[in-house]
């Protein structure tokens, strides 16, 4: 009975501690990428009222 409840702690013991051991975090891995337009080929590009850029192009770019 004994020897049971030592293999079960030595067992679920490494499974707690790595539980509390952080993980690696998911914004040091995204990557970041600059992309060149050209802004005149509405509808695809194009520069609105407010002079910032809107499309379908920059939409597929953003998803």
């Amino acid at each position: 009975m004994k020897r049971k409840w030592l293999l079960s702690l030595l067992i679920a013991l490494p499974l707690m501690l790595g539980a509390l051991i952080p993980g690696k975090t998911v914004a040091a891995a995204q990557k970041t990428y600059t992309i060149g337009t050209d802004v005149t080929f509405a509808p695809f590009e194009f520069a609105n009222q407010d002079n910032k850029y809107v499309g379908i192009d920059l939409d597929l770019i953003k998803a």
